[in-house]
């Protein structure tokens, strides 16, 4: 991963990369790890451990978050899209590979911002990098995907969020019931597009939709 990140700031001369490296240790094996790939270690900015206000506040003076593989940021990386921090993620195979890249599908920036092989993330960083038109776009498609109320996005909005995993329960019930699975030995699968049209977008809705989830636990016979 180091080694990719390198070859970001060999092919973008005017980038820095900073890095959350609190040890003292771990610094100055990375400082060395960049003289072998050739690059100047004041490139290298090292910034210490912050009060998490004041850690979100300073991510709004970067430009672009390089998420780290085979394992993705999770927290992380929901901490930097909340500070309107635009994430590159490639995706992976496993869960946790994969996370960042779920978070910006839903917020509708997978197109931008989601790659699948590392080539790919090297060279978007390096045009995004050289080109900053591009990242204030982002930026400001990202900021509106935060705070758009129409948003269909359920990040960032955990009421909503509740209302779609309950909408989940309640259209798996009731395929359930009506395609007559047995439990027991059965999965259910259930489409996205057909869960996004049972989500109740609308906030507003006065019943909640917990109130018809009653009977979701199917009869078990112990005979």
């Amino acid at each position: 991963l180091f080694s990719r990140w390198m070859q970001i700031l060999h092919q973008a001369p005017n980038s820095v990369l900073w890095l959350y490296v609190p040890e003292e240790k771990a610094r100055e094996l990375l400082v060395e790890s960049a003289r072998r790939h050739l690059i100047d270690p004041a490139r290298l900015f090292f910034a210490s451990h912050q009060p998490k206000a004041l850690h979100l506040a300073r991510q709004r003076l970067a430009d672009l978050f390089l998420d780290s593989f085979f394992y993705n940021g999770h927290t992380t990386c929901s901490d930097a899209l909340w500070a309107r921090l635009p994430v590159l993620t490639l995706l992976g195979n496993s869960f946790g590979s994969r996370v960042a890249g779920s978070i910006l599908h839903s917020l509708g920036m997978g197109d931008e911002l989601v790659v699948h092989t590392e080539e790919e993330y090297v060279k978007r960083a390096v045009e995004l990098a050289m080109n900053p038109e591009k990242i204030k776009s982002i930026k400001d498609k990202l900021e509106t995907a935060i705070t758009d109320p129409e948003s269909r996005s359920v990040v960032f909005r955990p009421k909503l969020q509740a209302r779609a995993l309950e909408a989940a329960f309640l259209l798996a019930h009731r395929l359930q019931r009506s395609q007559n699975l047995d439990s027991s030995n059965s999965a259910l699968r259930v489409p996205n597009d057909l869960l996004l049209d049972h989500i109740p977008w609308d906030l507003g809705l006065s019943s909640p939709i917990s109130s018809f989830l009653v009977d979701i636990t199917p009869s078990v016979s112990t005979s």
